[in-house]
């Protein structure tokens, strides 16, 4: 396992175990801090059932905010800066394209400078879409 999640975990145990200590029951809602780490975690590709097993938190708990974030659809982390440039589009990952692999464009993340000089940049190729059809109308 990379740094990041070894990382991740080991402040997950400590949170978990300071929080288990203040809050006394079984029963009783996971603080914000937790969540959030153990969906970095996914995010990360970690599994749910790995996960349940390195910290006190049950599977079907992971699971439930795993499927509540997938419905919301969640936030893309997206970063918008002025830029100095004549507008450009940079497609990511294309390399990846070819022969009978066409159709898998989730790796690949496109880059946009606007007129204005707007960069918006790590934005998935299918969510860059989705947003260019919607903006057609505006």
């Amino acid at each position: 396992m990379d740094d990041q999640v070894s990382e991740i975990f080991e402040q997950l145990n400590q949170i978990c175990e300071q929080y288990k200590k203040e809050v006394p029951g079984r029963r009783h809602a996971w603080p914000k801090s937790i969540k959030d780490r153990i969906l970095a975690l996914q995010r990360a590709g970690v599994g749910a059932p790995q996960i349940a097993k390195r910290v006190p938190v049950p599977y079907a708990t992971i699971m439930s905010w795993a499927i509540a974030e997938k419905k919301s659809g969640g936030f893309l982390p997206v970063k918008v800066v002025k830029a100095k440039r004549s507008p450009t589009v940079t497609v990511r990952g294309a390399r990846d394209l070819g022969g009978a692999s066409r159709t898998k464009t989730e790796s690949l993340t496109v880059t946009v400078v606007t007129p204005e000089g707007f960069r918006i940049e790590g934005l998935p190729v299918t969510e860059a879409m989705s947003w260019l059809r919607g903006s057609r109308g505006a």
